[in-house]
């Protein structure tokens, strides 16, 4: 039998908000690939144009 370190599964959205929080992207530079996501049909919590607006109402980023 052979032993492998856990591992941690991040979704998409968890792992650009966590660039956004370490300064290595922005709000509106997410923006666009999140509305991307949504127009291939891949399920997010807003809608087209939502996510910087999402960001505020859930206080994602705030410390």
């Amino acid at each position: 039998m052979c032993w492998t370190p856990a591992r941690t599964v991040r979704r998409t959205l968890g792992l650009l908000c966590d660039a956004i929080r370490e300064g290595l992207l922005t709000v509106p530079s997410v923006s666009a690939p999140a509305d991307d996501l949504l127009a291939s049909q891949y399920r997010l919590p807003f809608k087209h144009g939502g996510f910087a607006e999402w960001c505020e109402r859930e206080g994602v980023f705030a410390h």
